[in-house]
């Protein structure tokens, strides 16, 4: 029979804290993230579908800055109707030009740099994506190595479980304990049949997302390799802060967003440019008696910005609104991006302080309690439902700290997706 005060209760939780308190992410954990990111850039529909629009806007840029189409004109001028003789009239001529418009060199300027601006903006947004894929790649992976963990945890309990009612049993031969501590033991043992169940749904259905996140088959199997489980440390908000203002996803939005705003500007202004338009015509003659040469006429026009006082202008003051929006947006982007870290970095050190509680203190002497009531109920001191009692305190403070350690890699894990680290792993986001 085993022995129940043997059961290695404390190296098990030395090893899980151990497993929390390492330093920052090593080389080799992102050298674990990388092939895994870099499927997901692959292989995730939708941010393929925004680069390839991004592309798209880039190819035709360079086109804004082209002239318009030429114009080829035929026609038949001065024609008498009673027989339509074309030799008949002097005037009466076949004709064939060609209009050419050229739009100003603002304007097709303009356009380039608005639709390079909107190709930028594309960019970015499949950035913002991928930072924000990564994140819950990562968190689903976190929530499976949790589920795992704690799945091997409710069999060392299991264990512990089954002894006691073999121990229950043998007291209840021995006319020493009751049968109901047998049934509660079974009853207990049933209890984490339960927990079994709901860990495994949330093992499947973290599994469910990493694949659908990798382009992988649903029911495919993901093993978590154990490199990818290196804890950072609790976040530095001022690091976080300084990496983030320097490449947040989120801020360069905000940013490229300004910049399209101002390119707007700057076509609405170009509005007011002069275009012009060269035309060139060849009229042919019908010889009659008389011999009559063909004509060339040739002309130019060029537009005239008359009312732009109530047009053009109106949209000026319309884009300038716009590039104020969104200088506001982005000054509103940076203070929520810097609350939100804020946030993160509280809510990580107070993951990290219950993670050192639990290492330090409540496990230690969850784990005393526990064995001090087993050696007392074998000696008849203490109810079977105290050694019960104790055995699901230790098991529900476990389970706290596998939970906590998942909920600080979580944390990390947006934080990374706040600060641009997220896709650095993976190569560059194209």
């Amino acid at each position: 029979m085993m022995n129940i005060k043997s059961v290695p209760f404390a190296p098990l939780i030395a090893a899980m804290a151990a497993l929390f308190f390492v330093p920052s992410p090593s080389l080799a954990q992102e050298a674990a993230w990388a092939p895994l990111i870099t499927e997901l850039k692959e292989k995730y529909p939708d941010l393929a579908a925004r680069r390839k629009l991004a592309k798209s806007i880039g190819a035709a840029a360079g086109a804004k800055m082209a002239w318009d189409d030429p114009m080829i004109e035929l026609g038949l001028m001065d024609a008498p109707v009673d027989g339509f003789a074309l030799d008949r009239e002097e005037m009466t001529r076949k004709t064939i030009g060609v209009t050419q418009n050229i739009p100003s060199y603002g304007k097709r300027l303009s356009a380039r740099n608005l639709a390079r601006a909107e190709e930028k903006m594309a960019e970015v947004d499949a950035g913002v994506m991928t930072a924000e894929l990564v994140a819950e790649l990562k968190k689903s992976v976190y929530e499976l190595a949790y589920a795992h963990k704690a799945l091997g945890t409710l069999k060392e309990t299991d264990v512990i479980l089954e002894e006691f009612v073999l121990v229950a049993n043998a007291k209840y031969s021995a006319g020493k304990g009751l049968q109901t501590d047998v049934i509660k033991a079974q009853v207990e043992r049933t209890r984490l049949s339960e927990k079994r169940l709901i860990l495994a749904e949330q093992a499947g259905l973290a599994k469910v997302m990493i694949n659908r996140l990798l382009g992988r088959d649903e029911a495919a199997d993901f093993a978590v390799p154990p490199e990818l489980l290196t804890a950072p440390e609790a976040l530095d908000f001022e690091k976080s802060w300084v990496a983030a203002s320097q490449n947040s996803p989120l801020l360069k939005l905000a940013g490229v967003n300004v910049d399209r705003a101002r390119s707007m500007l700057e076509k609405e202004k170009a509005e007011k440019g002069l275009d012009m338009s060269f035309m060139a015509e060849y009229a042919q003659r019908e010889d009659s008696p008389m011999e009559r040469p063909d004509l060339f006429s040739v002309k130019a026009s060029i537009s005239v910005p008359l009312w732009s006082s109530i047009k053009q202008d109106k949209y000026i003051a319309g884009a300038q609104l716009g590039v104020e929006e969104a200088l506001d947006r982005k000054n509103d982007m940076e203070k929520r991006l810097r609350a939100e870290l804020m946030k993160s970095a509280l809510s990580a050190k107070k993951e990290a302080d219950v993670i050192k509680l639990f290492r330090t203190a409540i496990l230690p002497q969850a784990t005393q309690a526990f064995q001090s009531a087993m050696a007392a109920y074998q000696q008849d001191k203490v109810e079977f439902l105290t050694l019960l009692e104790n055995e699901r305190m230790l098991l529900e403070y476990e389970l706290e700290l596998e939970e906590a350690v998942m909920r600080l890699r979580s944390l990390c894990a947006d934080a990374e997706a706040m600060t641009g680290a997220a896709t650095t792993a993976g190569g560059k986001n194209e």
